[in-house]
């Protein structure tokens, strides 16, 4: 059985290494890091794939900003309720007097 290797150079250090071609194919597809030996971390991109998985990032960050504003809003609500009862009440106090 024949594995077809591929030779890349570390980008930071400059050692060579070798990959299986399979592999190689897999970290395009995944766009996940992989490691020079001297610990370096490496990805090669699709740029496409890499772009889904910044703007999936990115969607996320929004979604989870948004609850966070909804729930301030729905605070400041209750807030303005309680405030609002104080204020009658305390009106009520003033028209007994």
């Amino acid at each position: 059985m024949e594995i077809e290797v591929i030779n890349i150079n570390c980008p930071n250090c400059g050692v060579l290494f070798c990959i299986a071609k399979g592999h190689k194919d897999q970290l395009k597809d995944t766009g996940d890091t992989f490691y020079c030996p001297n610990g370096h971390s490496q990805i090669f991109g699709n740029s496409s794939q890499m772009e889904i998985k910044k703007l999936k990032k990115s969607l996320k960050y929004d979604q989870e900003y948004q609850q966070r504003l909804r729930d301030s809003v729905t605070g400041l609500e209750y807030q303005n309720r309680a405030l609002k009862g104080h204020q009658t009440r305390l009106k009520n106090k003033l028209n007994q007097l």
